[in-house]
């Protein structure tokens, strides 16, 4: 199954198989899970909200949501493109601010557009090397131009603002990674 034959890599060559993907470390896993679960409970916290009447730009119809869970979704983007972890937090981050700002919340209806949105800007201030917005939008499973769209929308909803003081980096990091150590205490916990 081909992820992106048509794109090059960081090291230039083509993808061509699931195989080449990152090979992810037990910390990286962890992460990631903690994360999925953070953005599972906010939606599910969120579920509880009237709907709006005025659907956001990355609203998605319910049929043509995503049928995949937060965790892969997350781990697919991770590891298919070769993202650096501070290039999640930070997405993390930026989603939060643009939610904030826009006063909308986050949902199963417009978390994949938010998330592969936020991946590609930030990757374009964090990362060394990138995939173009043809990959991002082939392994965020969106149209490209779409995704193009929603990038400039995603900018400018932020006030044109990616930037993230160590300060509030830190205090994100560390929220995930608190997580990270009470679900392992946890389940410690539940195999004595």
């Amino acid at each position: 199954m081909s992820l992106c034959s048509s794109n090059i890599t960081k090291d230039k060559t083509p993808i061509k198989s699931l195989k080449t993907v990152k090979l992810m470390n037990s910390e990286d896993i962890d992460l990631v899970e903690s994360i999925s679960c953070i953005i599972e409970d906010t939606i599910k916290r969120n579920s509880s909200r009237k709907k709006r009447s005025k659907k956001s730009i990355f609203f998605c119809e319910d049929e043509i949501i995503i049928p995949v869970s937060i965790y892969c979704y997350i781990y697919n983007i991770y590891s298919c493109l070769n993202l650096e972890m501070s290039t999640i937090v930070l997405s993390l981050i930026n989603i939060n601010r643009l939610l904030e700002r826009s006063r909308d919340y986050l949902s199963m209806n417009n978390f994949h557009k938010l998330f592969i949105t936020s991946c590609l800007l930030n990757s374009k201030i964090n990362e060394d090397v990138l995939y173009g917005s043809d990959c991002y939008a082939l392994a965020g499973k969106i149209d490209k131009n779409e995704l193009i769209f929603l990038e400039g929308k995603f900018f400018e909803m932020v006030d044109y603002k990616l930037f993230v003081n160590d300060e509030v980096y830190r205090r994100y990091y560390n929220f995930i990674k608190n997580r990270v150590i009470k679900q392992t205490n946890s389940l410690d916990s539940k195999k004595d």
